[in-house]
Formats: C-alpha cells, structure tokens, sequence
C-alpha cells in the first residue's frame, strides 16, 4: 500500500482460483454429507426468513461427533450473525428473535470494520471461545467478506449464509467486487457526493479514515422502499468503516471453497449489484434464493413480517412497528430525528479529499483497482 498526492493504492497480483478451489467447487453435490447441508440450510435460512425444502421436513439438528454405543446424539447448530459495514447487531433483529423463538442459540459477532483481516481474526477468536459444537455462519455485506477469510478457521463451520454479501476470491476486495459490474450507487466520479470521511485522528493516514455513507444518499443505497423514517434512524446510527477495510483485498482460501454456501440475493440492491452476487454464488457453486428487497433485505423481509421491539423485549408485526413512527393523522413522522437530516451538513473541518477522487477518477472505491 502507498499514500500519496494521487491518493491510495493497494498494489497486488490478482491470481485465478487455486487448484484446490477449483476442486472444491467441481465436488458432486452426492458425495458430501446430505443431513448436514440440509439442516445446515434449514437452520440458517430459517434466520433468514427464507425456508427451502430439507428432507424429512425443516430439519432442526446436526449429528454429532460423539456417540454413544449405537447412538447418535443430535445438537442444533449455532447460528452466528456477522453484520456488514455501516451497520451493526442490530441489522439482525428480526431474524435473531425468530431464530430464538425456534429454539437455536443465536450469537451476534463484533465486527470492527477496520479491515479484513483483522475483523476475521476477531471473528475466529469469537468463534473459539464463545461456540461448540456445530456452527454456520451468516455475513450481510461486508460481513461476507469476514466469513469468507474466518470460515475455515474452525472446523465446526458447516454451512455459509451471504446475504447481500461478498463472497471474495483471494486477491479481491469490496471495493473492486462493488464496481466490476455497473449498477452500484457508490459507482461515482465524486467520491464526496456518496461519502463523508473523517480522520480518527490528527494525523490518521489515508487507509485509517472513517468512511460513512452520506445521511442523504443512506435510503437510497440501502434501504429502497423501507419507511424513511426508520431508514433515517438507521442512517444517523451508521457504524463507520476504514477505507483500508474496504480496498484491501482478502488474501488466502476463502471457506466458501470446502464450506457448502447458501446465497440470499436482493434484486433490487442499488449496494452490491444483484448481477455480481449471482457471479460470487456461482463462482462458490451456492445455493441461490433470490427476494424482491433492497440491499437491507432482513429488514425488509422480516421473518413472518414481524420484528423486535428493543423498548419492551417482545416480538411484534412489522407494520406496527412502522406506525410507531408515523402519525395516525396523516402518516407524517411525529420525531424530529425521524424526519430525518439536513441535505448535507458543513464541510467545516473535513480532510480534502485525495485529488484522484474528486477530479474525474471513475467511482468512488476505484482508488483501489482490481482485475478479475
């Protein structure tokens, strides 16, 4: 990696799929474990609100490793939740309280967001110490990128769940994944007109700025046709990311590689195109569902249309929710932060951009520049 007057670049050689990957991908479906994939989709799907067929039904148990003379014991897996940039835990209410209703342990990982390779070594750390048994993994978004590098770190991992979500081959970064086909939102000249960015510190370099999406293009990129209201709550408590963690690429053998994927496709991201997703799934040879959602599919396609009210702890519809913000008069917010922003702020006190970012440098991530 270089900083510079030109701006950052992280200098790498983008290499093919390995053998083994390719191996991987290439393995009849009839000769992996039937009962583990499909418990490990059912189990994993059902946090996602989205059911496919299982045999014998919606499995609910894995095998397990021990026995007991001709006896198999059975343990649900563990559902571990990883949340994507400009979000955190909460991304996965809805899903977490229905998956916790169901009878599954639930777990929301941290995810720093301050690059991809330190997020997974705190994801494998999690991992070790807070699960046994069973395990499969869920990323939205950036999140992806985390499962992908911390997957194979624990062989207790037995299924994928990518959301929205990058699914990397190594030597690829979001960044390079968000713009290699058209159709994203942060495709754009003028980094500044999507982003604002803030240095943790006087003299923070260029990779150690904090990037956040502009509260006035957050509904757009994210949300679609989720209320603005709640949209606008969302926006205000964005969880920033390092521009490190989104231009760096992910080095090493992605799980999805020997880990069976299952892959949940927005049609209507205006994030991370629907079309690039479906290369990633085919690519790790997943499982594609597909859902008319913008890139917060969980929020909004709940599970059973319903979600969590944090104020008193109880599983509620998601309409209800909505007219929590609105008034029974005319639909208008009743909150003064509910209705949302200003258009754009004070530029007062922010670092200028890098000059290859406001003079014409293609889109706003293309500072980091990949080749498939």
């Amino acid at each position: 990696m270089t900083i510079g007057s030109s701006g950052i670049r992280f200098r790498h050689d983008r290499t093919s799929p390995t053998p083994r990957i390719l191996s991987a991908m290439n393995t009849p479906r009839h000769l992996r474990n039937r009962k583990l994939i499909a418990t490990a989709a059912a189990a994993a799907l059902t946090a996602l609100a989205i059911f496919i067929p299982a045999q014998g039904g919606l499995a609910a148990s894995y095998p397990s490793s021990s026995t007991r003379g001709s006896t198999t014991t059975t343990t649900k897996p563990t559902i571990v939740l990883v949340h994507g940039a400009w979000a955190d835990g909460s991304s996965f209410t809805p899903e977490a309280a229905a998956l916790q209703l169901a009878g599954y342990k639930v777990l929301v990982a941290p995810n720093p967001l301050r690059g991809v390779a330190s997020d997974a070594t705190v994801l494998e750390n999690f991992l070790a110490q807070k699960t046994s048994g069973p395990v499969v993994l869920v990323g939205h978004s950036y999140g992806g990128m985390v499962i992908t590098a911390a997957g194979l770190s624990d062989p207790d991992v037995k299924a994928l769940v990518y959301v929205d979500a990058y699914a990397p081959a190594s030597g690829e970064s979001a960044s390079y994944l968000t713009n290699v086909l058209p159709g994203s939102l942060l495709n754009v000249p003028d980094a500044s007109t999507v982003f604002d960015f803030v240095k943790p510190y006087v003299d923070a370099p260029q990779p150690e700025w904090d990037a956040y999406i502009r509260l006035d293009k957050f509904k757009p990129i994210f949300a679609g046709s989720l209320p603005t209201a709640a949209t606008n709550l969302l926006a205000v408590g964005q969880s920033p990311v390092t521009l490190a963690a989104l231009g760096a690429p992910f080095v090493g053998t992605p799980a999805w590689s020997s880990v069976p994927s299952w892959f949940v496709i927005g049609k209507n991201d205006a994030l991370l195109p629907a079309a690039e997703q479906r290369a990633m799934a085919a690519r790790a040879g997943g499982k594609v569902t597909e859902i008319s959602a913008p890139h917060l599919s969980m929020l909004d396609k709940p599970p059973a249309g319903h979600g969590c009210d944090h104020r008193r702890g109880e599983v509620r519809p998601l309409d209800e929710r909505r007219r929590q913000f609105s008034s029974p008069r005319d639909g208008r917010a009743t909150s003064r932060l509910a209705r949302g922003p200003s258009p754009s702020g004070s530029a007062r006190n922010r670092p200028a951009l890098p000059q290859s970012w406001s003079a014409g440098g293609g889109s706003a991530l293309s500072q980091f520049p990949q080749s498939r």
